[in-house]
């Protein structure tokens, strides 16, 4: 994916279509330094999006803390 926003001709896996689109209309083509910030920036918001929809980490003081420190844990 982070190929194909250098170089919008660049194949990808067809799982990754709709997101690979997606990022390219948001960014356009951008440089590899760039693609691979946007690809990981992506990559995080859908994992923080997961969680959320399943309920790990429930809206309460302590389920915030227990988010927090799992985010810590990946930096």
């Amino acid at each position: 994916v982070q190929n194909y926003l250098v170089d919008s001709q660049t194949p990808f896996a067809s799982k990754h279509a709709v997101w690979a689109q997606q990022l390219h209309e948001k960014h356009g083509n951008v440089s590899l330094q760039e693609a691979k910030i946007i690809v990981r920036q992506s990559v995080a918001d859908i994992f923080i999006r997961v969680l959320s929809d399943a309920g790990v980490f429930k809206c309460t003081p302590d389920g915030q803390a227990g988010f927090k420190q799992f985010i810590d844990t990946l930096r």
